[in-house]
């Protein structure tokens, strides 16, 4: 789905209350949830809702982009996954491979930022017949 039309289906919903029950789960569905894209897009919804916890106490205008570019090198390992479901055999294992190289990990399956780690929980719990995670941290 492109973004002109899933722009478009989100300002439609909310201009006919009518036809938002009809279009919401649509665009749910289109944002990929349960695949590589859907993870990596929720993981940087959570990257950013992080940084603008931090930014209150630490401002820092360049810890947003850092969280991002790590994010991105991982979209970038996963390119040929993205649209492959997680519970596939091994994409969820590569999944995690590409957040250890992006992002600090200390071993164990605990990442350095609550988001990652949170993001790593999300994956088990999808892969074992859970929901996949929403943008909502």
């Amino acid at each position: 789905m492109s973004t002109d039309l899933r722009t478009d289906i989100i300002r439609l919903a909310h201009e006919v209350p009518e036809t938002r029950r009809h279009l919401l789960p649509l665009l749910r569905e289109a944002s990929g949830q349960g695949t590589v894209k859907g993870f990596l897009f929720v993981l940087s919804g959570w990257l950013t809702q992080y940084d603008q916890k931090l930014s209150v106490k630490r401002p820092n205008p360049y810890r947003l982009g850092h969280f991002l570019g790590a994010a991105q090198r991982a979209q970038k390992s996963m390119a040929k996954y993205m649209q492959a479901d997680v519970r596939d055999p091994g994409v969820a294992d590569r999944l995690k491979a590409a957040l250890a190289d992006g992002f600090t990990y200390s071993g164990a399956g605990n990442f350095d930022l609550p988001p990652v780690n949170k993001l790593s929980k999300a994956i088990d719990i999808y892969v074992a017949g859970g929901s996949a995670p929403n943008y909502k941290m």
